[in-house]
């Protein structure tokens, strides 16, 4: 259909980022949590809803994580890098004391 009318496809992140940002529109001053799957846990889709929408997504436990790149320099040339050093895994990290684990039955009585 999209090459009918020649426009290009919409992905499922684009089109959850635009439902995102209309909900909190129509609901302006509420708190908004949304709980989405895996496939909504992308760092694009999470970094144009932050201060509007509270998003939890699962993450793999190997996930590759990076510390932020530093901010690109006025005037350079080159390319900024995408990722800064990377980080270690979910499960190569020790739990931390001040965070509490929480077990969740998803079977509601």
């Amino acid at each position: 259909m999209a090459s009918v009318r020649r426009v290009r496809h919409k992905t499922l992140v684009d089109g959850a980022r635009q439902i995102m940002l209309q909900i909190a529109r129509w609901l302006p001053g509420r708190p908004i949590v949304i709980v989405a799957d895996s496939i909504f846990s992308a760092i694009d889709l999470l970094a144009a809803v932050w201060n509007r929408v509270s998003v939890v997504t699962r993450l793999r436990f190997d996930a590759r994580l990076f510390a932020p790149a530093e901010p690109r320099e006025a005037g350079a040339i080159r390319r900024p890098r995408r990722n800064a050093e990377r980080l270690p895994t979910l499960a190569q990290r020790p739990l931390e004391p001040r965070i509490t684990l929480i077990v969740h039955d998803p079977h509601y009585r």
